[in-house]
């Protein structure tokens, strides 16, 4: 009895910290070796897998999203940038973070590179879960207190000067501007452009709108 009691204790497993176990990889016969830890990243990265760990255990209170970035994304990437993490089970919700762990050899997808980083949540939300889909928008670079435009307001002329249509006595006029920084919704503008001009938001080639007044940006 003496025997089975100690026998019995030392197959005990004792988790090294809180959290809710992933998956269970090993089997009855299979051989364990001690020290497999690290984070669980997705592909086939430098920074270690815990994936086939005897069993994997995730947090429950704190979380980390990994993303793959395209290789001209990722080249902006620093450790330590702030973004924001959108969870899809939790539409209309989104969660503050931070860019902990950027991995330096790529994963093929396809055949295209792609390179995975960390985002830590620096909230949480008792309804997020272990496995769950998200999507992560990190900030590189930011200005306060500057003009900027819509982007589809740029277009390119003849000459390859970088114009927009500035609304000008009932019609628009083609204007040279000189760009800062550029998003996927807005442009800063430098220089060309002030404060309180309205330019038309009509793509290069196609009709103007017949309206006089176009609405300002």
């Amino acid at each position: 009895m003496i025997r089975a009691q100690h026998d019995w204790v030392a197959t005990t497993l004792t988790a090294p910290e809180a959290g809710t176990v992933l998956g269970v990889n090993g089997q009855v016969g299979d051989g364990v070796v001690a020290g497999s830890t690290g984070p669980l990243v997705p592909g086939a990265g430098n920074v270690g897998s815990a994936g086939g760990g005897f069993i994997v255990i995730g947090s429950g209170s704190s979380f980390v999203l990994w993303a793959p970035f395209s290789q001209t994304d990722d080249v902006h990437l620093l450790l330590g940038q702030t973004g924001t993490v959108t969870v899809d089970a939790l539409p209309g919700l989104s969660f503050p973070s931070k860019v902990t762990l950027i991995e330096t050899s790529a994963t093929q997808v396809n055949g295209v590179p792609e390179y995975y980083a960390e985002s830590t949540l620096t909230t949480t939300d008792l309804r997020l879960r272990n496995g769950q889909t998200a999507t992560v928008n990190v900030v590189v670079q930011s200005v306060s207190n500057v003009l900027c435009v819509p982007t589809q307001a740029l277009f390119t002329n003849a000459g390859g000067a970088l114009q927009v249509d500035v609304w000008y006595q009932d019609a628009p006029v083609a204007t040279t501007v000189t760009t800062g920084l550029s998003g996927s919704t807005l442009t800063q503008i430098t220089s060309g452009l002030q404060a309180g001009q309205q330019v038309m938001l009509s793509p290069v080639g196609q009709a103007l709108p017949s309206s006089p007044a176009p609405s300002p940006t």
